[in-house]
């Protein structure tokens, strides 16, 4: 603990992965525990399929599991987590779409 009375920050998870964009969220699980929820998206290779949002639950522990996928129709730049809500993602493509969605329903 530092003097302002905040934790230093520390690392608990390693995910191989080469981010295009990524978003964290603090997540409390079915069982009240907190953790966190880490949204990526890897970047798209010209001619490839886009790759899908990634969003991996991790917790203080360091154990990390994919907990959704969400398919792109086209390549994503740009994640954020709506205030707040863990449940929402808002994506940004580059053909100028951008989309709000609940990772419970994928829609």
């Amino acid at each position: 603990e530092n003097p302002s009375g905040r934790h230093k920050p520390k690392q608990v998870a390693t995910v191989s992965k080469k981010p295009e964009s990524m978003a964290v969220m603090q997540h409390r699980t079915a069982h009240n525990q907190v953790c966190c929820y880490l949204a990526i998206v890897e970047f798209t290779m010209p001619g490839c399929t886009p790759p899908p949002v990634e969003v991996i639950e991790v917790h203080p522990s360091g154990m990390t599991s994919f907990v959704y996928r969400l398919k792109n129709l086209s390549p994503c730049y740009s994640l954020e987590f709506c205030s707040g809500d863990s449940m929402h993602i808002v994506s940004g493509h580059t053909d100028a779409l951008g989309l709000v969605t609940n990772l419970s329903t994928g829609e």
